[in-house]
């Protein structure tokens, strides 16, 4: 087989990081045999030494190996011949070395890690100048909240023209294609991925195409694209100066890893023995590790390294691993997922995500402070409120009436003498303010809720779905965190089927639990199936307004306006941490209301 570097045609794709120092020879021989370790049934091996061609310096390094096909069981004459190889593009500029991978069937560049540092973000992002036209944009979400987006892509001619930087600034890029005059490129950023669109090109092309590259990525240019500059800042890791709280592993990418590659298993070592898992077995633990989990007690090992932070132990993870037709040995599924970089870390402070081998800070969030504010519309009615719904705050008098207790929470079991829920109660409360007589008012709390209150008014054809939340704790991030994600969830539920409104019409004409008084809280518009119809005609109208409304005890308007201050101006409290994380939650939810053309407001203590 004639396997030179003269008869290879390669994409203009390349994979490209800061270079420490230039690598000699023997390096490169050493790391090219351990890869060979790492593969089997290899037939042909050829390595070619450097060789300088136009200002680059290039090592090469090919073989072809043969596999069983995967598709076949029990073939022991049938193999399939692979070609892999590992082109390696050194060059100096101004004096600073960088260096470019571009492979094939071959499965990392960890060897290398020892002699290589990423590219900033600033300087990747110089590529795509303020002329580009952003095609395509794949983002992952830096925020936590529970039923928040992990990912998002958006595709167009010139995403300029389709998307504002409120939308994205909590966002972190993972992907971008653009186009520059007449090229296409994209990045992928958390591997430093260039790849331009067109023919495949010999080496002495490639070469050219990759000095350019790092000539106007050491430009740095200012006149970056807005849109780019809008998303979430990438910045430099410094090691052991974040704390991480909770993981999250990204167990999509590897189940779309094994959507591509019917020979990606993942096994399980029982004893001395490996159990290849089913597609059962692999959901359940793929959803056992689909939320955050708290770093505590050892049950999450990391180590931050000089550039990145690496996970070596996750209890969850024990025992697991992976192959494929490859791989010359198992893997375990720990180790896969850091090399990867398949996790998202939340740190102590909570402006800080690292996600997928990068650090982000939301660094446009305190922009958002004064329409944050001017979401929430504080009611003195507020400072009375005792609990969410009135059980447990309450107690009996001899009469069979309700009476406040001040002592000790207890359950209350509602009686058919209750014909509504207790004063000083969120329920209460909300019924008092935002029912009216020419609107449906429905408490759907509890089953399956999409909202404690549906208002439903086909005078100015809208719905609003109600959320309540009680809290003893001021400024309670947790609270918050739990009633954003409440309203992430039902996002997605003011437009509704005909079947869907129906399952829910006998449950909207009963009675509240055990009470004496009726879901259909508006006696002049009680009937649920009026009510559906108005709902289905409403969602048809042109101008179909949405909204949602949270209403909580535990934020005074004035209070979080003073603490918003101090992040602004960089006034150290106690609470800091908290508000952050109140802002952070708001500015998600506010995003994705937006995109579903859904209003917003927060209702709380003035």
């Amino acid at each position: 087989m004639n396997n030179t570097i003269s008869n290879y045609l390669f994409d203009e794709s390349l994979i490209v990081y800061k270079l420490k120092n230039k690598i000699s020879n023997n390096v490169y021989q050493n790391i090219f045999n351990k890869i060979l370790l790492s593969k089997k049934g290899i037939i042909d091996i050829n390595f070619s030494k450097k060789v300088k061609c136009n200002n680059v310096e290039y090592a090469f390094f090919s073989f072809s190996f043969q596999i069983e096909p995967p598709c076949l069981e029990n073939n022991n004459s049938l193999k399939e011949t692979k070609i892999a190889y590992l082109l390696v593009m050194e060059i100096e500029i101004q004096g600073n070395l960088f260096i470019g991978f571009q492979k094939r069937n071959i499965n990392d560049i960890s060897l290398f890690y020892n002699y290589i540092n990423n590219i900033e973000y600033s300087n990747l992002i110089s590529l795509i100048n303020i002329n580009s036209k952003i095609k395509k944009i794949n983002m992952r979400n830096i925020d936590i909240s529970p039923y928040a987006l992990l990912e998002k892509s958006y595709k167009s001619n010139d995403l300029v023209k389709n998307i504002s930087g409120l939308q994205v600034n909590h966002y972190a890029m993972s992907n971008c294609r653009y186009s520059n005059n007449r090229e296409t490129l994209s990045i992928t950023f958390n591997n430093s991925r260039i790849n331009k669109l067109g023919h495949k090109v010999k080496i002495d092309e490639l070469t050219q195409w990759f000095e350019g590259l790092i000539k106007v990525i050491i430009s740095k240019s200012a006149n970056t694209n807005q849109l780019i500059n809008s998303f979430a800042e990438n910045i430099c890791f410094i090691k052991g100066k974040y704390i991480p709280t909770a993981v999250l592993f990204i167990m999509q990418n590897i189940q779309d890893e094994m959507e591509k590659d019917e020979s990606f298993v993942i096994e399980k070592k029982i004893k001395s023995k490996f159990k290849l898992l089913s597609y059962d077995e692999i959901d359940s633990l793929f959803r056992t590790a689909e939320s955050f989990i708290e770093i505590k007690n050892e049950n999450i090992q990391y180590v931050d390294l000089n550039d990145r932070c690496k996970i070596i132990k996750a209890d969850l993870f024990n025992d697991y691993y992976i192959k494929n037709s490859t791989m010359a040995k198992r893997e375990s599924l720990i180790k896969y997922i850091d090399k990867q970089n398949y996790f998202t870390l939340a740190y102590k402070d909570s402006c800080y995500r690292y996600i997928s081998g990068t650090l982000y800070k939301d660094s446009k969030l305190l922009n958002s402070i004064d329409w944050v504010i001017d979401l929430f519309t504080g009611y003195d009615e507020m400072n009375q409120i005792t609990s969410e719904k009135g059980w447990g705050h309450y107690l009996r008098d001899a009469n069979g009436k309700l009476v406040l207790n001040r002592g000790k929470r207890v359950k209350v079991k509602l009686q058919s003498t209750d014909k509504c829920f207790p004063h000083n109660s969120e329920f209460s409360f909300v019924e008092s303010k935002f029912k009216d007589a020419s609107s449906y008012f429905i408490c759907d709390d509890m089953n399956e809720e999409w909202a404690d209150h549906i208002k439903i008014s086909p005078q100015n054809n809208s719905i609003t779905f109600y959320l309540s939340k009680f809290g003893n704790h001021i400024l309670s991030a947790s609270a918050f965190q739990d009633i954003i994600g409440q309203a992430q969830k039902n996002l997605g539920n003011f437009t509704q089927s005909r079947n869907s409104l129906m399952k829910k019409k006998d449950y909207w004409s009963s009675n509240y639990e055990s009470s004496g008084f009726n879901r259909m809280r508006n006696p002049r518009l009680s009937n649920s199936q009026d009510a559906i119809d108005k709902w289905l005609a409403i969602q048809e109208h042109p101008d179909f307004k949405k909204e949602i409304v949270l209403v909580i005890n535990f934020i005074s308007k004035q209070l979080l306006n003073d603490k918003l201050e101090k992040l602004r101006k960089q006034i150290h409290f106690s609470e800091e941490n908290e508000v952050y994380q109140i802002l952070w939650f708001i500015n998600s939810l506010l995003s994705n209301c937006k995109e579903q053309n859904i209003s917003l407001k927060i209702i709380c203590k003035k």
